[in-house]
């Protein structure tokens, strides 16, 4: 229903779009649940773009944008099958009668998937799509603390939602497995990452305060949801370390995009040094 109603009524705004939802949950008693539930803001802005993830899986395999039920559905029906997915920095094809390298991919095969309504107006830094990176520890006890310095994760490209830019992944996916790959990584910081300072510096927005304020609650959230699953052995003198990713829109507001077991702790950059 959801994705139907902005798709019926792209050309309108969301206050416009948000009455055909609720006027359609009305109608339809399976829907009722859902009808509290309204487009924001900052999920729209003229498209209808749905985030599809394949379940378990890290450095952004799998992950691909989608904008109608047909693609919905063949995504779906391929991933389950098991699809060979290209690796990004894939050189092109030579203009010559040698034999081309066959190109390096990898199987993911899956039944479980995430999807997300896509934030088509995020906040930008530099013109640029950004994500924030967070680390939460869980002790055996289940004590949990939220790491107090995050960083910025930075797309190196302009963001767009031209039709032609829709499949640039490094457009929309910062990911810095993704980044890497793309031949301008590093070209405006250091592994394209930037530390809460120097990002406040670019938007006004106290990142610590808006960690502290509005990101601890929602880590709490998660855990607290969660927490029947967590050391369900009951082991002693362990702990577990997560990786949230925050999207932040344009109205300042964040949005928990995905919570990472076993998150990478690489030392890509000087910032994470």
């Amino acid at each position: 229903m959801f994705f139907n109603e902005i798709e019926r009524n792209k050309e309108k705004s969301v206050a416009e779009i948000n009455q055909a939802l609720a006027a359609n949950a009305n109608l339809n008693t399976k829907a009722k649940t859902y009808s509290n539930y309204l487009l924001k803001e900052s999920m729209f802005n003229g498209q209808n773009l749905w985030v599809f993830k394949p379940n378990d899986f890290n450095r952004g395999k799998g992950v691909t944008l989608f904008r109608s039920l047909d693609e919905l559905k063949r995504l779906i029906q391929d991933y389950t099958q098991g699809v060979e997915v290209k690796p990004l920095n894939q050189p092109p094809p030579t203009d010559t009668d040698e034999p081309q390298p066959k190109p390096t991919g990898f199987i993911i095969k899956s039944d479980v998937f995430v999807i997300q309504k896509y934030i088509e107006r995020p906040l930008l830094i530099l013109n640029r799509k950004f994500d924030i990176r967070m680390w939460a520890l869980v002790a055996h006890d289940h004590r949990c603390y939220l790491f107090q310095e995050g960083y910025i994760r930075l797309s190196g490209h302009d963001y767009s939602l031209n039709e032609k830019d829709l499949d640039n992944l490094f457009i929309h996916l910062t990911n810095n497995a993704i980044q890497k790959k793309d031949k301008d990584y590093g070209k405006h910081e250091e592994g394209n990452q930037m530390s809460f300072k120097a990002a406040s510096e670019h938007t006004g927005i106290d990142f610590h305060q808006l960690a502290k304020n509005e990101i601890l609650p929602i880590v709490e959230m998660t855990l607290i949801s969660a927490r029947l699953k967590l050391n369900k052995g009951n082991r002693r003198f362990c702990f577990e370390i997560y990786g949230y990713d925050f999207m932040v829109d344009e109205q300042h507001k964040p949005w928990l995009i995905e919570v990472n077991t076993n998150p990478c702790l690489e030392e890509s950059s000087g910032l994470l040094k």
